[in-house]
């Protein structure tokens, strides 16, 4: 594990327990994807029975790992609201944004194959950590960020078919020349 001098010799749980946060994070009533990360460290989630570590401590470290690995891959982000601190997965989000199709402001488009959700995921994560983009509002196939001079950028993600999507850059407010590219 990256902390400690600890190694874990069936990677599987670290894989179980993974999908287990992410599983956790798909059904919440909103359709935000997220879960608290104190609910998580404490163990509050549905992991099968027969995937799980029966030794509390060892259970609760394997848990740290997992948190890190979902960071430190970018597949989660990690926010702080209200004094508590909760785990975001774009890739799980399951409400539409209202304005898809058709965002105001569009200025490019770019075409890309591969892994769909996990591009647009790496990349929503990956903005959000910048001092120059606040996330304002987050969907399954859109994020909307406030910049510095109050005018917001967009990402809206439209799936074409399998394996290749289209990614458009939009722009709201006022939004200086240098800020766009």
């Amino acid at each position: 594990l990256s902390f400690g001098d600890l190694v874990l010799l069936q990677p599987e749980y670290l894989d179980s327990y993974a999908s287990a946060m992410v599983n956790t994070a798909r059904e919440e009533p909103d359709g935000l994807g997220y879960i608290d990360e104190a609910e998580i460290a404490a163990g509050r989630f549905r992991v099968p029975s027969e995937e799980r570590v029966k030794d509390s401590e060892k259970e609760r470290l394997l848990i740290l790992a997992t948190i890190e690995e979902l960071l430190r891959h970018e597949i989660a982000l990690r926010e702080e609201i209200s004094n508590r601190s909760i785990l975001i997965f774009p890739s799980q989000f399951t409400r539409e944004w209202p304005e898809a199709p058709n965002p105001e402001g569009k200025a490019a488009v770019f075409t890309f194959e591969g892994p769909i959700m996990s591009v647009y995921s790496t990349l929503v994560v990956r903005l959000c950590h910048t001092d120059t983009f606040r996330r304002r509002n987050m969907w399954r196939n859109a994020v909307v960020f406030g910049l510095p001079n109050e005018g917001e950028c967009g990402l809206w993600l439209h799936e074409n078919r399998e394996g290749m999507a289209e990614l458009t850059v939009f722009y709201r407010g006022d939004v200086e020349a240098g800020m766009r590219l």
